[in-house]
């Protein structure tokens, strides 16, 4: 049974013993795929089922997932690694036979910091309630907070080591201005030696020469091994410092990608939060709509949608349906031809389609016949309720206001 209240497709005959990775929410399955898998294994799935995607950041590997996993056949590759990388915690949540069973093993395993595997053996446990459910996402939701505060640390680190770097770097050209004053010093000197050895070779005699060449050698190899030493005490120093700030340049390098990665993180854990709040059950167990009925007019309108597919379509169907306005489909080029758009578009008053389930062929497509026919179509950021309840907000909201403005 669709959890969330989500009527299904088709209910089989015979249910599985666990819930499947295509059978959750879109918005669950988001945060299911966030927190369950790393980025690598979420990676080497999708690409699995398409070759050809190595290029996609994280970002898009994390959406691509998403539709994926919401088809029944693509799904099953992610179903089977979820399971594969958490078989242990699913072996220990299939003894449990209840809700106070569930609850209990849930709580330990935030105790050991095992939620990852916990996480996913308790969301496709066919035993677990609505109210623990909704309890488990709660506590995977405060981790978005424990991501920010990491960032916020490594945010103070990162001006450290940027204040360290120019320390370092000030330092390197302070001693590479004193070996070239240690160089220049030894070859004045260097002459200053030579000049009265020169001087005496042309007027005096072989014999004097020789002994106060000699002597003068010794004085002159003295000072010359004296600032040789020298010198080669500061071009240590230097390298010493050198590497030292090529290990803080890494450093921080590293630090500034592993602060993208966990900002990158935080937005996809806020955009789920945000997406998955709008569809959860209220205290009552009654659905809690995404936005007041009287904010989002749009009865006796008419939505084309292009793009999607799978069991998320339908809950999308359902929202603008509820409002009494119609809802027009086009999968984008999948299944329907892309030919048909133009004369779908002439029917709609509003056009939308998720950028990240519609083929360029077909986007192209929309916008031209919408631009043709003074349509106003949205691209959405993803399939998910929260990116359509914001596009009709958006269509609504310059609909009215082109009302008040009036001809002119």
């Amino acid at each position: 049974m669709k959890i969330f209240g989500q009527v299904p497709a088709r209910i089989p005959a015979v249910p599985a013993a666990r819930r499947r990775i295509w059978e959750l929410d879109a918005a669950l399955c988001c945060s299911v795929l966030g927190t369950c898998l790393s980025m690598p294994m979420l990676r080497k799935a999708i690409l699995a089922i398409e070759p050809g995607h190595s290029s996609l950041d994280d970002f898009a590997v994390h959406e691509r997932a998403i539709r994926l996993a919401a088809n029944r056949e693509t799904g099953r590759g992610i179903n089977k690694i979820l399971d594969q990388a958490h078989d242990a915690a699913v072996r220990r949540f299939a003894r449990a036979h209840d809700a106070p069973a569930l609850t209990a093993l849930w709580n330990e395993a935030k105790r050991d910091g095992g939620i990852p595997g916990a996480y996913w053996a308790l969301v496709s446990h066919r035993a677990c309630t609505p109210e623990l459910l909704k309890s488990a996402f709660g506590d995977v939701h405060m981790l978005s907070h424990l991501v920010g505060a990491a960032n916020r640390a490594d945010i103070r680190r990162l001006a450290e080591l940027d204040a360290r770097n120019g320390e370092l770097v000030e330092t390197v050209a302070r001693q590479q201005g004193h070996i070239r004053e240690l160089r220049s010093a030894l070859e004045a000197t260097s002459r200053q030696m030579n000049a009265p050895i020169v001087d005496r070779i042309a007027g005096s005699t072989h014999a004097p020469v020789a002994a106060d060449l000699a002597a003068s050698d010794v004085r002159t190899d003295s000072q010359l091994d004296h600032l040789s030493s020298r010198l080669g005490r500061e071009i240590a120093h230097r390298e010493a410092i050198q590497r030292r700030l090529d290990g803080a340049n890494r450093t921080l390098a590293e630090m500034r990608d592993a602060l993208r990665r966990g900002q990158a993180r935080l937005q996809l854990l806020e955009l789920e939060i945000t997406a998955l709040e709008s569809i959860l059950p209220d205290a009552s167990g009654a659905r809690t709509p995404a936005m007041p009925r009287e904010d989002l007019e749009i009865a006796s309108r008419t939505l084309l949608y292009v793009g999607a597919r799978g069991t998320g379509l339908e809950k999308l169907r359902r929202f603008v349906e509820d409002r009494h306005a119609t809802f027009v489909h086009h999968d984008g080029g999948l299944e329907d031809r892309t030919t048909h758009l133009p004369a779908l578009v002439g029917r709609a008053d509003w056009v939308v389609f998720p950028v990240d389930q519609v083929s360029h062929e077909a986007m192209f497509a929309v916008k031209r016949a919408a631009r043709q026919q003074g349509k106003r179509y949205i691209p959405m950021r993803s399939a998910s309720l929260a990116s359509l309840v914001a596009a009709l907000r958006a269509l609504v909201t310059d609909e009215n206001a082109n009302a008040s403005i009036g001809p002119s």
